[in-house]
């Protein structure tokens, strides 16, 4: 099936350009990007366009060239056996796995604890923010997946690096990285001895376990193993001692070197509530890609634009989601790694 992959843009520029009903904006999108977006702008009946509104009938496919893209571009997104849990509601988690015996007839049968736990995960933002000129939202559809391919790379790669930097240790605004309070060893600088070491502490499930690094340690270790066959690997993962292994410029590293991690994707549980989109036309927009505004404790703001005297657009994407690591050992990692790597 053909579809759109800009079908979520569209429908947030004719949401903002085409009116002030839903049968303007619709009529909007019908005109200048066709009938897939129509539908979009017809059924969502909101300002702004998430997830929600792409699915059902031919916009399976819209859907999937919107959402699954970014969730497939994270480390996150590629773990198998994750939990996926509902947002602000408790869930449980099992404390110890569950054990089996073979048992004579008529002996009795050794029981598993039960032990579980309750948590809560609460989705938080991540969110792509650009200002753009008038003509670059005029421009044909080339132009418009261009800007929203790279406000999708952003986004995956601060999701990568919330997930995977120990020192996250989770905040009012940012979920804790999975690595932040997992068994953790100094590297030896043998990749052989490394692993072994790293196996030796794992107590999760080998069969969802994947080896997760930054891509030049990647490229290091293939050349440094080049033969052995213990690594196949590249600048896009590969295998590791024959685990799955996933690259992202998010894995944190320093001047000490790099980090290596152990994943077991079973123990980690996520709520992830899809993604929106919206643009603007109106409002003041600070220019710093760190701004230290605040609705809660408001402050002064510097180089603030103003759309409309511009004449420009501020474009938005938003996802909110949360996650945690619920099996102790599932998660480990071998700290101030280099094997030749050299600095990003």
């Amino acid at each position: 099936m053909n579809f759109d992959h800009c079908a979520l843009l569209k429908a947030a520029i004719a949401r903002s350009l085409g009116g002030t009903t839903v049968h303007e904006q619709a009529n909007f999108a019908r005109a200048r990007f066709g009938l897939e977006v129509a539908d979009i702008v017809a059924r969502s009946g909101v300002a702004a366009v998430g997830r929600d509104d792409l699915l059902g009938g031919a916009q399976v496919a819209a859907e999937a060239a919107v959402f699954d893209r970014l969730v497939d571009a994270t480390i996150r997104g590629r773990l198998t056996g994750k939990r996926v849990v509902p947002a602000s509601r408790n869930y449980r988690s099992a404390d110890d796995a569950a054990t089996a015996a073979w048992v004579a007839e008529g002996s009795s049968i050794p029981i598993s604890r039960a032990n579980f736990s309750r948590h809560v995960l609460l989705p938080k933002r991540v969110a792509s923010l650009m200002v753009v000129n008038e003509e670059v939202l005029a421009a044909d559809s080339g132009e418009l997946l261009l800007l929203q391919r790279d406000m999708e790379a952003g986004l995956a790669l601060a999701d990568d690096a919330a997930f995977l930097d120990p020192s996250n240790h989770g905040d009012g605004a940012t979920p804790a990285a999975v690595t932040a309070d997992a068994p953790s060893l100094d590297s030896t600088g043998d990749p052989e001895t490394d692993f072994e070491a790293l196996a030796t502490i794992f107590t999760g499930n080998w069969s969802n376990a994947v080896v997760v690094l930054h891509p030049l340690l990647a490229v290091s270790l293939a050349r440094q193993l080049k033969g052995t066959g213990l690594a196949d690997l590249g600048p896009r993962g590969g295998t590791y001692f024959g685990i799955p292994a996933l690259t992202s410029r998010g894995v944190p590293e320093t001047s000490d070197g790099h980090l290596l991690a152990l994943i077991d994707g079973s123990g980690i549980a996520e709520t992830d509530d899809g993604i929106e989109a919206r643009i603007s036309t109106e409002g003041v927009v600070r220019m710093d890609s760190a701004p230290a505004g605040s609705t809660i404790t408001p402050t002064g703001e510097s180089a603030a634009v103003s759309l409309f005297q511009c004449d420009a657009r501020a474009v938005r994407l938003i996802r909110r989601c949360c996650w945690a690591n619920g099996r102790e050992g599932g998660v480990v990692t071998v700290r101030n790694v280099t094997y030749g790597a050299s600095s990003a």
